[in-house]
């Protein structure tokens, strides 16, 4: 039986989020934000999981366990929300010399500007220049944007949210006023250029890619009416279309080599176990980057039952990488 200590992080705000609630604190079910869901692939036959938590007000200084574990998994994945589960993780680690997957050194490397000066030179990957900044005023918003000599449209979002929210396109100088709905009071916010993603039949796609121990595993590919494309975009048209469906199985079905080879090398660059990719590519062999980082959802629950086959896959390889990674694996 392999002994995997799981290290989930409390956010910075020293908040979790109760879903459930019978007045039993055993039987609460809650979620804590910033962490990722890879472990929900695990087979409880073969790996014993211990979840620990870590952050909060108030942290036990000298983090003790009952025995050595033979690998650790660290599911702390937001470099933004989470920097203080990220940083006393990081302490612990320096005291245990464990196989670890995951490391959080690495993980406060995805922030979104850095990974654009990460990602920007490697051949045929389109990396859109992005920057932080923490404006105290609409004016200095447009001074940087000048001074950095960004294109219209950009993209502007608060720099510790995910799945869209709080992102907002401006597509021309003149567009800047509707910034002043967000709050310039020293919080940081991204600036990223819109790259326009539009195929020739008018539709956008976004693609997903999972590297997991240095193997490929694509996810789905959804096709939309929207630039702004998030997993309840696929009601919009996949859930009924037949023609949609049949060339997300087909993405499925095949992993072009040269995706394949833009996939290594950015994972190269992130040097994290396993992460997820959200792009776009066509025929051309150029893949336009929208995020890269270890929290994207692995597993979800679809109408389309071919799906099952890439998630399937997906956790089969995450229970491996934890065997191969263990010291009795």
């Amino acid at each position: 039986m392999i002994r995997l200590l799981n290290f989930v992080g409390i956010d910075d705000s020293d908040t979790v989020v109760v879903s459930y609630n019978d007045g039993f604190l055993k039987s609460c079910r809650y979620t804590v934000e910033g962490n990722n869901s890879f472990l929900e692939g695990i087979s409880p036959k073969n790996i014993d999981i211990l979840t620990f938590h870590i952050g909060g007000i108030e942290q036990k200084g000298n983090i003790s366990l009952s025995g050595r574990p033979d690998v650790i998994f660290n599911s702390i994945c937001n470099p933004e929300s989470n920097t203080k589960s990220l940083a006393l993780l990081i302490d612990w680690l320096k005291e245990n010399d464990v196989p670890l997957i995951n490391h959080p050194e690495q993980i406060l490397l995805t922030k979104r500007d850095l990974i654009y000066k990460s990602l920007v030179d490697i051949p045929d990957i389109v990396m859109p220049k992005t920057l932080r900044l923490n404006p105290s005023s609409l004016a200095e918003i447009k001074k940087v944007l000048e001074e950095e000599h960004f294109s219209y449209p950009i993209l502007f979002r608060p720099a510790n949210e995910h799945g869209g929210s709080g992102l907002i396109r401006i597509d021309r100088y003149e567009e800047l006023g509707l910034l002043e709905r967000y709050a310039f009071d020293g919080r940081d916010y991204f600036i990223t250029e819109f790259v326009d993603f539009v195929s020739e039949d008018g539709l956008y796609r976004k693609s997903r890619y999972f590297v997991i121990d240095g193997k490929v595993y694509p996810r789905h590919r959804i096709v939309s009416t929207q630039w702004k494309i998030h997993a309840e975009t696929r009601s919009e048209l996949m859930n009924e279309s037949t023609l949609f469906q049949n060339e997300e199985k087909k993405f499925l079905s095949r992993l072009d080599p040269e995706i394949e080879k833009k996939c290594l090398n950015i994972a190269q660059r992130v040097n994290l176990d396993c992460f997820g990719i959200d792009c776009h590519h066509e025929t051309s062999g150029k893949m336009t980057i929208f995020e890269v980082n270890a929290c994207m959802r692995p597993y979800a629950a679809h109408a389309q039952n071919y799906l099952n086959k890439a998630t399937s896959s997906i956790k089969q390889a995450i229970e491996a990488m934890v065997i191969k990674r263990s010291t009795n694996g």
